[in-house]
C-alpha cells in the first residue's frame, strides 16, 4: 500500500526575495549560502523549509524544492521566469502530468487547496501547513503521487 505522506512538512515565507533577473537566477551553482540561510530562517521560526517569493512579488520556490500547488482539481507551479531553479521532477510533471505552469503570489499559494514539493529526493511531499494556514491530505494530491512513483519505477534504467 502507498504511504505518501509520513512526515509533516512545513512552509514559512521567506523576507528576503530572490532576484529574478540575476544572471545566476536558474542556475544550480555549488554555492549554497542563501538556501542554508532560507532553511535557518525555517528552523528559527518553527518550519522546516520556506516560500522563496522574487522582487516582483511572485512565488519562485523553497529552499531545496520547487512548490507545486492544487487548484480547481488542477496542479501547477511557477515558471521558470520567477527565477526557480529547472528540477527534474519539475519537469516531468509538466511533460508527463499535466502540471501547468502559472505565477502566483504567496497569498494566493495560501489560498490553494494543496501544496507540494517536489525534488528528485523527496519526489512529491504534502505540504500540511503553509504559515498558519493548514491542509488535508488530497485526493488528487494523492492520485498524482501514486502516477509518478509508478512511473519513476517504470522508468528506471539499471
Amino acid at each position: 500500500e502507498l504511504v505518501p505522506f509520513k512526515n509533516r512538512l512545513t512552509l514559512v515565507d521567506y523576507p528576503f526575495p530572490k532576484n529574478e533577473k540575476s544572471i545566476l537566477a536558474g542556475i544550480k551553482t555549488i554555492s549554497y549560502g542563501e538556501n542554508a540561510h532560507a532553511l535557518r530562517f525555517a528552523e528559527a521560526s518553527g518550519f522546516d523549509d520556506v516560500v522563496i517569493s522574487n522582487l516582483a512579488g511572485l512565488v519562485s520556490e523553497s529552499a531545496v524544492s520547487n512548490i507545486v500547488w492544487e487548484s480547481s482539481g488542477k496542479f501547477y507551479t511557477p515558471p521558470l521566469s520567477t527565477g526557480c531553479l529547472p528540477g527534474v521532477t519539475r519537469s516531468l510533471l509538466l511533460q508527463y502530468f499535466g502540471v501547468i505552469e502559472r505565477d502566483t503570489t504567496p497569498s494566493q499559494l495560501q489560498e490553494s487547496e494543496a501544496i507540494y514539493l517536489v525534488s528528485s529526493t523527496r519526489e512529491i511531499q504534502q505540504v500540511n501547513r503553509y504559515n498558519a494556514t493548514e491542509y488535508s491530505l488530497s485526493s488528487s494530491g494523492v492520485e498524482l503521487i501514486g502516477k509518478f512513483a509508478e512511473w519513476v519505477r517504470g522508468n528506471l534504467e539499471p
